[in-house]
């Protein structure tokens, strides 16, 4: 009676472990749930592939709606937040986040460099709410000593990154590979960095050293990793008064040589014929950055895919 017993548990327990694990497949991929009609299995599929395109077309969000933003880690705590982000021009990939660990470390107002790819970036609930996830522990930043404001890190350091990407786990080979062939050219006409905080509210100037406007506002692809617009207040001789204006981040120089130190000069060759028929928005009214064919309009406005030699044979900033 025994030898049966043992049996017929073991006999129920590998059917209730073959049941569970199949269940389980069956959550990981929903819409192929056979219990499921035909029209829910339909609708599924479909909100996938527009999750799926919503992630090519990117997703975007506002610099400063960024920069100060609370981190949390694996167990939902808070352990920091977004001080500043580093760019490389003239790609305008982010490539670090400047963060502020506070009492999670007990070290005060100490920034440390992050590669923008350990984070994990959303945003969640009905109001679009920004959500900004870092795995990290007190271990892994183990002999890490953080910089200030007044001293900040060599990011062309290659021993530097190096470190930077072991600490926080994050493959750089990969990281370069998915880089097109646009990317790698921009990377080696120059791999200068600028933060932030530095294009915020900066006065731009076009190819007569003539200031056009200033800059409102970024708007960052934080799927991509890229900084893609300008958020432009033009003067009145080109803009309409108190509206707002996006252009492509490429249809900017960036000239970071300059005799000044820590200063940087920012170039648009734009005209008031340019800017007909641009449609200006106000701060109420944003548009959606995520429509191609707004994102085109602005493309061919400002002459990012037209030939090169329509652009101004001048080199900027002399």
């Amino acid at each position: 009676m025994k030898p049966v017993t043992l049996f017929t548990v073991a006999v129920a327990f590998c059917a209730s472990t073959l049941f569970f694990h199949s269940g389980a497949e069956a959550n990981d991929n929903p819409q192929d749930n056979p219990k499921l009609d035909k029209q829910t299995q339909k609708e599924l599929r479909q909100n996938n592939k527009a999750k799926m395109k919503h992630d090519k077309k990117g997703m975007f969000t506002r610099a400063s709606q960024l920069m100060g933003v609370n981190i949390t880690n694996q167990k939902n705590n808070e352990v920091g937040e977004i001080e500043d982000l580093v760019l490389s021009t003239p790609s305008g990939d982010i490539r670090y986040a400047a963060v502020t660990y506070g009492g999670f470390l007990g070290i005060g107002d100490k920034m440390f460099a992050v590669p923008i790819e350990a984070f994990k970036i959303k945003h969640k609930g009905k109001d679009n709410e920004l959500n900004v996830h870092l795995n990290v522990t007190e271990k892994q930043l183990e002999g890490e000593t953080g910089f200030n404001q007044d001293n900040w890190p060599n990011f062309a350091d290659k021993e530097f990154v190096s470190a930077l990407d072991q600490r926080y786990k994050v493959n750089g080979k990969v990281r370069k590979e998915k880089k097109s062939d646009k990317d790698q050219a921009d990377m080696q006409m120059s791999d200068h960095v600028i933060r932030l905080s530095q294009l915020m509210d900066h006065e731009i100037q076009n190819t007569q050293n003539q200031s056009v406007g200033e800059v409102s506002e970024i708007v960052l692809d934080t799927t991509h990793h890229k900084a893609r617009y300008f958020v432009v207040s033009f003067n009145d001789q080109l803009g309409e008064k108190d509206k707002l204006y996006a252009v492509p981040f490429q249809a900017f120089m960036i000239k970071t040589d300059t005799p000044e130190k820590n200063e940087h000069k920012l170039f648009l060759n734009v005209t008031k014929e340019q800017l007909q028929g641009a449609h200006g928005f106000t701060e109420d009214n944003w548009p959606d950055f995520t429509d191609a064919r707004f994102q085109k309009n602005l493309a061919n406005q400002f002459l990012l895919d037209s030939d090169v030699k329509k652009r101004p044979k001048k080199e900027l900033g002399t």
